[in-house]
């Protein structure tokens, strides 16, 4: 079988980890219950998402919630390679008006 990967971006895994948007958490668990289906964060994801998480600790306001998706979630590292797609990726969606 063959795997997918979904990749999060900042904002969905914010969503996520907030909670406050029932189709989004419904959406992630229809991804996460097909076997054929890996949800990853890019290793700059997880550096935004660290920086959110420490700048509210910092703040007295801690959010539990986002060091235990960090640990759900694998974390993919950003090379040139995955650096040249994107170039690719976001010219497209530029080109179709996304």
């Amino acid at each position: 079988m063959t795997e997918r990967l979904w990749m999060l971006d900042t904002d969905t895994s914010i969503e996520l980890i907030r909670g406050q948007r029932a189709w989004v958490q419904r959406r992630m668990d229809a991804v996460v219950a097909d076997p054929g289906n890996r949800v990853a964060i890019s290793a700059i994801v997880n550096a935004e998402l660290t920086y959110g998480l420490v700048r509210r600790a910092q703040r007295g306001m801690p959010q539990p919630a986002g060091d235990e998706f960090l640990k759900t979630v694998d974390t993919i590292p950003w090379d040139e390679r995955a650096a040249a797609k994107y170039g690719e990726v976001r010219v497209q969606l530029e080109m179709a008006g996304q």
